[in-house]
This record gives structure tokens, sequence and C-alpha cells, in this order.
């Protein structure tokens, strides 16, 4: 016949062993010693009469299965101990293999400890190596019963009780969860091992860069390091501050560049002979104006009226007051003979004999310039930007 070692199969013949199946076990729960989450799981208790009773439930002893049935349990006796000794009781699960049979058998049964007047210790069990099918005894630890003369003590458990695959995956899926949420450091993980200890320990709004002032404006560049960038940053303030700071015109901005400002050079002719330039600006977004009514005679006093609003303000001369755009002013020169009135240089008023003067009305939009003139007389009205 051929081998055949196919284990979950038909072969016509037994062929299934305990081998076989202690390797199974193995592999799904693992090679240790311990009591599967069924049943009563040998739960132990103490019942008199020096009985002890533990009930039912399934272990795995190095991929061996054994437990006792459902419903059912097992009493255990516990000898006293002498007057004033003390000894420590061992219940096992019990594996033996009969050499000349093959025979294999699994009981549970009480290892007495030494007994001492001092701290008792557990006696020492024997364990083998059940999957490699050499060993022929082995002894997995279930219950420590304490024992001092005749007082037996509560059960103490020895074995752990391991989670089904279902209870495992929930377990793992809770405790991933959590420490996926966890926030403190979990892995201890230390600055060197992130490379922490190349960076300087100060707060991030306190660092203190170094850098070389760059000596032309230069465009920043993506990747750089950053003592080139301040560098370069540095250099663009310093002459932003520079050139705020520049008061003689740097863009050379002329008159005629900025929106509605009108400026304009008036010449006046003295009685001398002489001349004088007065700029005048004006812009009509402005709200304030300055009205100046100057008498640049040198002797005499030209006529002259003058109304703000309707208000009479004067007739003399050198005189300087507030008014605003859109004011009305009214004006008129006297009857003196042979006198000239302009109004930004043209003439609105001319005669040679003796008048009685006209009224004017002007109404402030714009920058204007009134000139009276007789002779060797001159006299002026400007409106402009305060």
């Amino acid at each position: 016949m051929t081998d055949n070692y196919l284990i979950t199969g038909y072969w016509g013949e037994p062929h299934v062993t305990a081998e076989n199946d202690r390797g199974i076990h193995a592999g799904i729960f693992g090679a240790g010693r311990f009591v599967l989450p069924v049943g009563e799981q040998f739960r132990a208790e103490y019942i008199g009469n020096n009985t002890i009773r533990m009930y039912d439930g399934k272990l795995m002893d190095n991929g061996a299965a054994a437990g006792i049935p459902a419903g059912k349990y097992v009493d255990l006796l516990i000898s006293n101990a002498g007057q004033g000794m003390k000894r420590n009781d061992l219940i096992v699960f019990q594996y033996s293999l009969d050499a000349s049979t093959l025979i294999e058998s699994g009981t549970f049964v009480v290892i007495p400890g030494v007994e001492t007047t001092g701290t008792p210790m557990d006696h020492a069990i024997k364990q083998g190596d059940l999957l490699s099918g050499k060993a022929t005894f082995d002894q997995m630890p279930m219950w420590r019963v304490s024992v001092s003369g005749v007082t037996i003590s509560a059960p103490e458990k020895l074995f752990t009780v391991t989670n089904n695959l279902p209870t495992l995956e929930e377990t793992l899926e809770e405790n991933l969860n959590a420490h996926t949420k966890k926030t403190d450091n979990p892995h201890s993980v230390t600055k060197a091992q992130v490379g922490l200890s190349n960076v300087p320990n100060v707060a991030t709004n306190n660092q203190t860069p170094t850098f070389t002032e760059g000596t032309s404006l230069v465009k920043l560049t993506s990747g750089e390091k950053l003592s080139v960038a301040f560098g370069k940053i540095a250099k663009a303030i310093t002459d932003l501050i520079s050139h705020i700071r520049n008061k003689s015109n740097p863009h050379g901005v002329t008159a005629a560049q900025i929106p509605d400002l009108k400026c304009e050079l008036w010449t006046f002719t003295l009685a001398d002979g002489s001349t004088v330039e007065k700029a005048v600006y004006a812009r009509r977004a402005s709200s304030n104006i300055t009205v100046e009514f100057v008498n640049l005679t040198t002797s005499g006093d030209p006529s002259w009226s003058l109304y703000h609003n309707e208000q009479f303000v004067s007739g003399a001369g050198n005189e300087t007051f507030t008014a605003n755009f859109g004011d009305k002013f009214k004006f008129s020169v006297g009857s003196e003979m042979g006198h000239t009135v302009t109004i930004n240089g043209v003439v609105v008023e001319e005669t040679s004999d003796y008048t009685i003067g006209t009224m004017y009305e002007y109404t402030v939009v714009n920058s204007v310039l009134i000139e009276y003139k007789r002779g060797n007389y001159h006299k002026y009205l400007s409106i402009t930007e305060r």
C-alpha cells in the first residue's frame, strides 16, 4: 500500500492517532497547558471531611485534551498534617503511558507536600513533551491546598483559562481600538529614537535663527534653507523701511499724475515792477479750502467788497480764512477809473471810466484766482486746497 498521510479521511482501517490530534490541538490552541472556557472550568471547593470537590471542565495538556464530563465532579481526599506542622498539597492532572500496552490514561491526583514547621513549599512535579510521542508521564498543576494541622484551607487556582477564538477576536479589537486612541506615548518612544536630540530644545514661538542680510533683492525659492530665506527677507524689510522714511518724492510723482489735482504757478506784478510767483494746488476731493485775500499794492486801497455765503467778509485785504468746496462767494470792485478784473486769467470786467462796481458770484468747485488791477494798484483773491 502506498504511503497515505491523510488524517481526516477514510482509509479502510483505523489510522487517526492521539499524536495526530495533539499536533492539531497544539497548532490551534497552543502547546501549553491551560483550561478551556467551557463548563465549570474545574471549579474546586472544600466540602468538609478532608474532601476537595472539583467540578466539570476541559483542558489542554501539551496538545492532549482531557476533562470531567458536564455535570460531573471528582472528589479528592486531603490528609491532615501533624500537630504544629504545615504542608502544601497539589491537585494535578496526571498523564501516563503504559509502555507495555501503550495504553494512555489521564487522572486527577493529589501530590502531598513535605510537612514543615516553617513556610511550606510546593512539591516538585514532572512534565514531559507529549507532542514528541516519547513522553510517558506528565503532570499539569490545577490547585494548591494549604494544610495546617487539621485545618484545610480553600483551594488556590494554579492554571490559566484561555479564550476561545470569538472572545480573542473581540478582545483584540477592543485592545487595538483603545491602543490607537492613546495619545500618551504608549510605546514610551524617546526623543533620541525620533531624532529630537538633534533639534534645539526651545519653544516654537521663541526660535533664534541666524542669518546674514542679503546684498540685493532676490525672490524666495522653494526648498531653500531658512538662513538664506531670512537673509532675503531682512534685505527686503530694510529697503522697505528706508523707502517709507524717504520724504523726497522717491517715485518722482508729478502733479499731473495725481487724479483731480490741479497745480498752477501764478505770477503777480507789483507796483514797483517786480514779480511774485505763487504755486496754487486744488483738489476737488478735498473738503477744506483756504481763502487768501491779499493786497499787493504798496500804497492806496482799491475798493473791494467780498461776501462768503451772503455774509460780508472784508474790503481791505491781507486776510486768510477757511471755507469749503461748494461755498458761494460774491465780490465787486469799486468805481475807480480804469480798472480790470480777471478770474483765472480771463477778463470779466474792464473799464476806463468811473463805474459802479459789478457784483460777481462764484461757486467754488476748483481753484480760482480773482485779480483786480488799476494802474499800480493790484489786489487778488485766491481759493485753494488747505
